[in-house]
């Protein structure tokens, strides 16, 4: 299943909901502004998730919490949360602020 891409106007996520994993794709920027929109879509997703940041061009303190609690909640429940395609700049803010655990899948 695919849902069409949505969200605010700095930050548009596609959600694919493949057999057994959900793919969340990031394009845009990851920060206060779409906090709510990004912690409802997780909300929903209740299966391994691979998380592409591959389009994500700015991540600040919020957006790095709403990823830390999104793959907290996911393994809660037992399920996995991946991290991949990250942007180097965007690597390298996650790293400084010492959430390299997210890019640990």
């Amino acid at each position: 299943m695919h849902r069409p891409q949505v969200g605010s106007v700095t930050l548009r996520l596609a959600v694919t909901e493949l057999a057994t994993t959900c793919l969340v794709a990031f394009r845009g920027s990851l920060d206060g502004g779409s906090e709510a929109y990004v912690t409802a879509t997780f909300a929903e997703i209740d299966s391994p998730a691979v998380v592409n940041l591959g389009g994500l061009s700015w991540i600040d303190e919020t957006g790095m919490s709403v990823l830390l609690h999104a793959k907290r909640r996911l393994e809660r429940r037992g399920h996995s949360f991946s991290v991949i395609g990250a942007p180097m700049a965007i690597r390298r803010a996650l790293e400084e602020a010492g959430l390299g655990e997210l890019l640990a899948g």
